[in-house]
């Protein structure tokens, strides 16, 4: 109880304070009561009315599935690897940890589906009567506490989320097949239909169908389907079976040659940078200085480290020379090679290496660098065969000839170890032989030897290939300390020192801070430029030691202005033996063409696809799996009463196959490749349109080719009209609303970072467009101010033209005491399905379409391109 009690109090304190899940989460459910709450507006008594109470009955079943699991589902996958490393240091008990998952997840989930149920029945205007509202709040509340059991059970069962995205979209859309709208259960075979008994929904839809219908009364109005009282829905869908079945809810060294006289041209230079942000403290917001006066120059064949405390500002520092700061105030000059920079040009010489090592981790090293030199490097200056030597040189330099052939790696796939991994993320920025090199933290995480090895392949590469390597890095030791050219020491975003490294210690000991013998002395300046926070006393004699250092190395600048000026001059202007040469040479900037960018992502992309041995496993046997079982699910489809319904609850299945399983999965690869996508696009590796367009080649044709078994499953093995023109129509729209899917996933993949908050409003938003597909509401009955989203929703385009397709032309034996349709057309009038024929409804939905793939572009291309503040 104990351990409980922690546990849940911290999901609760992580739970409280991720805004964005929560905000997200109620709009969710209060825009989703209102649109389903208007779309059945006052429900009547007529016949349309008891087809739209079985509908609304079937949406509230509905959003205590999907919206309930998958935004669970995702955030457990977020906590799981911290649940596995402290479980192996036994923190806490297994149980004590699920437990507390369960009592976290539910209560919100149950709110979500109270502000939910509670708009949607005095909306849609629901038998008001006390004792059925909450009979239905209990069912559902029940229905939400099994859907978390379930995610629970899933996200404990699988072993990686992409595989639990692929998994789950089809168990639940068993279940819903099952909940006994979109199949009528007395037509199941019986060899399957024991899954009903085993089917959470079924039995909440069964208990809302029974709990609303009782007592009804209806009036019928002539040519259309229609009860006449309540009990004739229950008798017709299968769900009275007496005492016996009640429906209820179921619970080395490197010899280092100093710099010739050729490699002491001042590459870039920086005077008198100043950074400000707004900072908010509660109520009041005020300006905050980041960086104060800056000044300085790196020269070629110089390696600089940058160091302090965390928030002295070297990182901002970094990024404010590298041109990669984002908001703000930026003042200041910044030369590069004398010169203003210009954008284009400077991040083509430059080169950035994050403290991230993102790349990707299905690729081998040499495939990575290959990758990166055929799209970073113009083909107007390499040949493929001086591409392919490139990569072979940057492999040597950086010692990763063992590794050439490892997988990069991650988290959850065995690659290259660390240091490797760190000098492979450089080997990617080299390839472009830049003139200045940029390293955030280029040892974070590394041990001793992998640190001191990637620092000392830094300076060899600097001095040999005379460029200005600029890196920060947090205390490192004696040895790392000694290899820098210089080092320029901040603190509160002031400059302590810069100089040469082996004059570092002499400076300070000439202003009253002798370093001790045998400490290192990166760990002593460090701790000198440390504000002490341990007490009021404390942090007002650091900070006045601090201002005492930044003064007296102002002073000393000015002593070295009377000593030598033109030294001086050139400490602050940056103008040191700048070579006119330099001046006037001219850089190639020039884009590899379109199509050769196109095929080099196109085949990384499907590298990476096919290299994701989970991700394709479940792209191949879950269509193969749904349509056999769905198929057989509907075997053999008659010409009776009861087929009509079945029919369009197949046709239904078919476009829901072509939403939720494509949008899942691939949805939370996407999102993962555009924090890489990002990277690149901030070192101008490729053009956005190449990386749209290949993703978008890579995704449908997995998706076309998978779905293809399912579609000619279904079809044959529930025998849908056998018409040859008709089953290449029903294909050609199943394609089509596939393609459309994947567009959609690009507009949430654009607009959104948080894949849980994609997770939580695509779950609605694809809810909507199901609920507006035709089958659970008549159009004729949607009041004015919502009947328009019918005309944007692909779901019911793709829908009405799989029912016109197939029920078209067919006539229905009607048996007596069951209403029945006499033919396919009289249906599709009846459901208000036939309102524009087959082919404008393709049309519309490729309209559709098309405008999801240009929104995503115009959103993706805001998410990724870097919007940098340059001088």
């Amino acid at each position: 109880m104990y351990e409980y009690a922690v546990l849940t109090g911290r999901d609760w304190l992580n739970l409280t304070r991720n805004i964005s899940f929560l905000a997200s989460q109620a709009m969710q459910s209060l825009a989703a009561a209102l649109l389903v709450g208007f779309m059945f507006f006052y429900l009547k008594y007529d016949s349309i009315s008891a087809q739209n109470r079985l509908g609304v009955l079937y949406i509230i079943a509905l959003n205590a599935t999907f919206p309930t699991i998958m935004p669970a589902l995702y955030a457990f996958f977020d906590e799981r690897d911290i649940m596995l490393r402290e479980r192996s240091s036994g923190v806490y008990r297994i149980t004590t940890f699920y437990v507390s998952k369960a009592t976290t997840f539910t209560p919100i989930a149950l709110i979500s589906s109270i502000i939910f149920i509670m708009g949607v029945y005095f909306i849609s205007r629901l038998t008001f009567d006390v004792s059925k509202i909450f009979i239905t709040l209990g069912v559902l509340a029940s229905l939400n506490t099994v859907s978390i059991a379930f995610m629970l059970m899933i996200g404990s069962a699988v072993k990686t989320m992409n595989i639990a995205f692929v998994v789950t979209p089809g168990i639940v859309i068993v279940e819903l097949l099952f909940g006994g709208l979109l199949a009528n259960p007395t037509s199941i075979p019986p060899a399957i239909n024991w899954l009903r008994w085993i089917n959470p929904v079924y039995y909440a839809y069964a208990a809302f169908i029974q709990n609303e219908s009782r007592g009804l009364v209806f009036d019928c109005s002539p040519f259309s389907k229609c009860y006449q009282n309540g009990e004739e829905v229950i008798a017709e869908y299968g769900i009275e079976y007496g005492d016996d079945h009640t429906a209820k809810s179921s619970i080395s060294t490197i010899d280092l040659d100093e710099p010739s006289a050729s490699q002491t041209d001042v590459i870039l230079s920086w005077k008198n940078l100043e950074y400000k942000v707004n900072s908010k403290d509660g109520p009041k917001s005020s300006v905050k200085s980041i960086l104060r006066g800056i000044s300085g120059q790196a020269k070629s064949g110089e390696a600089i480290a940058l160091i302090g405390s965390s928030g002295a500002g070297k990182t901002t520092l970094l990024n404010a020379l590298s041109g990669r700061i984002v908001g703000g105030e930026l003042t200041g000059k910044i030369l590069f090679r004398g010169n203003k920079r210009n954008p284009d040009t400077f991040k083509r010489l430059t080169a950035y290496v994050q403290q991230d090592d993102l790349m990707h981790p299905l690729l081998s090293v040499h495939e990575t660098l290959s990758y990166a030199s055929k799209l970073r490097l113009p083909n107007t200056n390499y040949t493929p065969e001086q591409k392919a030597e490139r990569v072979n040189i940057v492999i040597q330099q950086l010692r990763l000839e063992n590794a050439r052939n490892t997988r990069i790696g991650d988290a959850t796939t065995r690659g290259v170890s660390g240091g490797e991994r760190k000098r492979v993320s450089i080997g990617t920025e080299l390839l472009t032989d830049p003139r200045l090199l940029f390293l955030d933290e280029p040892t974070s995480g590394l041990d001793s030897n992998s640190s001191e090895l990637v620092v000392e392949l830094v300076k060899k590469i600097s001095v040999e290939q005379g460029i200005a390597s600029i890196m920060t890095i947090h205390q490192p030791s004696a040895r790392i300390f000694n290899i820098f050219d210089k080092v320029i020491l901040m603190s509160q975003g002031s400059i302590v020192y810069f100089g040469p490294t082996s004059s570092a210690i002499d400076y300070f000991a000439s202003i009253g801070f002798q370093c001790p013998m045998h400490e290192n002395p990166a760990d002593y300046f460090v701790d000198l430029m440390t504000l002490d926070y341990r007490s009021d006393e404390a942090l007002g004699r650091s900070k006045e030691q601090v201002d005492i250092m930044v003064k007296k190395f102002s002073v000393h600048l000015k002593q070295l202005a009377v000593k030598d000026s033109s030294q001086a001059k050139n400490f602050w202007n940056g103008h040191l033996k700048i070579d006119s040469n330099l001046l006037t040479e001219e850089v190639d900037t020039t884009q590899n063409g379109w199509f050769y960018e196109f095929r080099a992502l196109y085949r990384r992309d499907w590298t990476n696809i096919v290299r994701n041995t989970y991700y394709i496993i479940g792209q191949v046997i879950q269509p193969m799996c749904m349509g056999m079982f769905i198929g057989f699910l509907f075997y053999y489809l008659g010409h009776d009463s009861v087929s009509i319904l079945n029919r369009l609850g197949i046709l239904y299945i078919i476009v829901v196959q072509a939403t939720f399983p494509i949008f899942m999965p691939q949805i939370a690869l996407l999102v993962t490749d555009l924090v890489i996508a990002a990277r690149e696009q901030a070192s101008a590796s490729y053009r956005l349109s190449t990386y749209y367009v290949s993703k978008a080649a890579t995704y449908a044709p997995i998706a076309l080719i998978c779905n293809t078994l399912f579609y000619a499953s279904v079809y044959f093995i529930s025998r849908l009209d056998f018409n040859a023109g008709k089953f290449f129509t029903g294909l050609i729209i199943f394609y089509c609303q596939n393609i459309v899917t994947i567009g959609f996933m690009f507009v949430f993949a654009g607009s959104i970072k948080s894949v849980a908050v994609i997770y939580l409003i695509s779950t609605a938003a694809i809810t909507v467009q199901m609920l507006y597909s035709g089958l659970f509401v008549n159009f004729k009955s949607i009041t004015v101010a919502l009947s328009w989203i019918r005309w944007v929703n692909p779901i019911f385009y793709a829908f009405s033209a799989l029912a016109q397709n197939e029920m078209t032309g067919m006539a229905f034996t009607c048996t007596d005491g069951l209403q029945c349709f006499e033919s396919g057309d009289q249906a599709l009038s009846s459901y208000d399905m036939n309102v524009i024929n087959i082919w404008q409804n393709v049309l519309l939905l490729l309209l559709v379409g098309a405008g999801y793939y240009i929104g995503g572009y115009i959103l993706l291309m805001w998410k990724v391109t870097p919007r940098y503040i340059w001088l």
